[in-house]
């Protein structure tokens, strides 16, 4: 995760910040401590004696997200008090946040929510790429991408609460909530097949496994390669841009969903 997309997240508000640490128990971003950064925490223990950077560690590595427990020190109240963690697994790191209360589950969701937003728009990707002459001034990339990110999740709750006959019909709607200009979503299953498309639905169906960019990169194989192997991923190559009509290089945020992999993208 490059530092400069971490360092924002350190200015932190009331109780809430955001901790970052290797799976080698090194903490590589801190919002409420910042000499801690560079130090390793793995044999840090809580009031109760709960070794929770260790047990943090081992979560990460079994599960994409979970919820963790412990007692720590308040930096606001300088007391000891019950923490609530939400962590999200982001390549080989454990990206963490947490409150000193007890969470009603609206909280939670909200937690969740923001979490799993900033572990998405944090995740590493290839530079940007120059893409010829000077468009139109677009939003912020970091913006579109975490519009993206939100995007892409608002896709998978959709479809695990309403079923791929409805979440698919929703997804390929050019006047529904997934396409935005030239924000769209995207469902590829691992056999190649492409089941929902924002862009042209008339290719639905057709398996593009053997689908290549401009540059004669594979994308569809990489991007079911990569869902094989991550519970999320960023992705990039270059594609038709649908509002430009240009060829241009485009950033893939996806997300692994039962046999399928949800994905958006950024156009640069």
């Amino acid at each position: 995760m490059p530092r400069s997309t971490i360092q924002p997240v350190r200015s932190s508000t009331a109780t809430f910040y955001i901790v970052v640490y290797g799976l080698d128990g090194m903490v590589l971003a801190h919002g409420a401590n910042k000499s801690r950064i560079g130090t390793n925490q793995i044999d840090d223990k809580d009031a109760d004696g709960k070794a929770f950077v260790k047990e943090r560690v081992d979560l990460a590595k079994q599960n994409p997200s979970f919820w963790q427990s412990y007692k720590f020190m308040n930096p606001v109240t300088k007391k000891v008090e019950p923490k609530q963690m939400y962590c999200e697994r982001l390549d080989e790191t454990a990206v963490c946040g947490g409150i000193y209360q007890n969470l009603t589950k609206r909280e939670r969701h909200t937690v969740t929510r923001f979490l799993r937003l900033f572990a998405c728009a944090a995740a590493s990707s290839p530079p940007r790429v120059p893409s010829g002459p000077r468009r139109k001034r677009r939003m912020p990339r970091l913006q579109r991408r975490n519009r993206r990110c939100a995007m892409v999740q608002s896709a998978v709750a959709f479809l695990k609460a309403q079923g791929p006959e409805k979440g698919y019909a929703a997804i390929d709607d050019k006047s529904g909530q997934f396409v935005q200009g030239d924000l769209y979503i995207a469902v590829v299953g691992l056999d190649g097949t492409l089941l929902a498309y924002g862009a042209d639905g008339h290719r639905v169906g057709d398996n593009v496994m053997d689908l290549k960019d401009s540059d004669g990169k594979e994308v569809i194989k990489e991007r079911v390669e990569l869902a094989k192997k991550q519970p999320s991923f960023w992705q990039s190559y270059k594609f038709m841009n649908p509002v430009s009509k240009t060829v241009e290089p485009k950033q893939m945020y996806c997300e692994r969903l039962n046999e399928t992999v949800v994905c958006g993208g950024v156009y640069q």
